[in-house]
């Protein structure tokens, strides 16, 4: 990446004197690690820093630092120099979070997604789309800042990284993320522990939910398109809640055939929630888009209006037609 957006970053970030990061909802490692990084940077420089996540910090990101200072909603009268939208560039994705973003003195974008945010409304951008993870971004913003790498930002930025890469095993992943992986395992933050945390520390229901929806997981296409959904029932049954379905869609993936493979959430509100892995002759990307949602070639999400039995006959449509061109 080029030098110059990284660098007019760090400069807001030395000028600013109040900081608000904010988090996509439905927050994954990446956002939440990302943001935490940055924001305990900028407490380092003797700033005041804020984390915003709408839906707040999951269980299974329980082991970061300082993940009781996120807040799940804006302070009352808290006004910031600069708010930083970080792996998300939608205001709209930001939740609660979106009129301070929309309201900032100034408004900046950290991310590896492919840009979709309206380009007047961003005054500063840092945008990487070979990144394997927006934490490799925050890396060199914090390089440039000049802060030292301790263990609770190390701690952070490797989460980002071993969530958004797969544990390294995703296409995504380049000569350089390793290199910095083994920057921040120097820094005390080895890989190890933290994927028992985020992957092997799971709880009975969310085991049990996950055992409900497998079940229940159906294909079309000669098994090109697989899919599965969860409904409120689903959750109540097995005594989980919404984010409890992380990493489910993974499993939908191993089917050999699968193009596109694809889980189904009902949230309270009842609305849709979906994400959407495809193989890579589909890009999940474009399909999210078409939806009001983005994210990667490989990996994307979106939100459905409900019903539930709507959305999924909508979606299922659509990428059946697109699965049917194939050879």
């Amino acid at each position: 990446m080029k030098r110059r957006p990284i660098a007019r970053i760090a400069d807001a970030l030395l000028n600013a004197r109040s900081l608000l990061f904010c988090c996509h909802v439905n927050p994954d490692g990446d956002t939440l690690g990302s943001a935490m990084a940055l924001a305990r940077a900028a407490r380092l420089l003797g700033k005041r820093a804020d984390v915003g996540s709408s839906d707040g910090v999951p269980d299974i990101y329980r082991f970061l630092p300082e993940r009781e200072r996120v807040l799940k909603e804006p302070q009352p009268g808290a006004e910031y120099d600069l708010v930083a939208a970080v792996d998300v560039d939608g205001f709209e994705r930001l939740g609660a979070f979106g009129p301070a973003a929309r309201q900032a003195p100034l408004y900046a974008v950290i991310d590896h997604h492919v840009s979709s945010a309206e380009e007047g409304m961003v005054d500063l951008r840092a945008c990487d789309t070979s990144a394997a993870a927006t934490a490799e971004i925050v890396f060199d913003v914090l390089k440039a800042l000049k802060v030292p790498l301790d263990v609770e930002i190390a701690t952070h930025l490797m989460t980002g990284i071993l969530t958004d890469t797969g544990s390294f095993r995703f296409s995504n992943v380049r000569p350089r993320t390793f290199a910095i992986a083994e920057t921040l395992a120097e820094a005390g933050a080895h890989p190890g522990p933290i994927f028992k945390e985020v992957y092997e520390r799971r709880p009975f229901s969310t085991v049990k939910l996950l055992g409900l929806v497998l079940a229940r997981c159906r294909q079309s296409c000669r098994g090109k398109v697989v899919w599965a959904v969860v409904s409120r029932r689903d959750f109540e049954e097995a005594g989980a809640k919404e984010e409890e379905t992380e990493g489910i869609v993974n499993h939908l993936t191993t089917v050999a055939t699968a193009e596109a493979a694809v889980l189904m959430r009902e949230t309270l509100k009842g609305d849709v929630r979906v994400s959407l892995r495809t193989a890579g002759r589909l890009d999940a990307q474009e399909i999210a888009r078409k939806f009001g949602g983005g994210g990667h070639r490989m990996a994307a999400g979106c939100t459905l209006p409900g019903p539930l039995d709507r959305a999924e006959a909508e979606l299922i449509a659509c990428l059946e037609s697109l699965a049917q061109a194939l050879p």
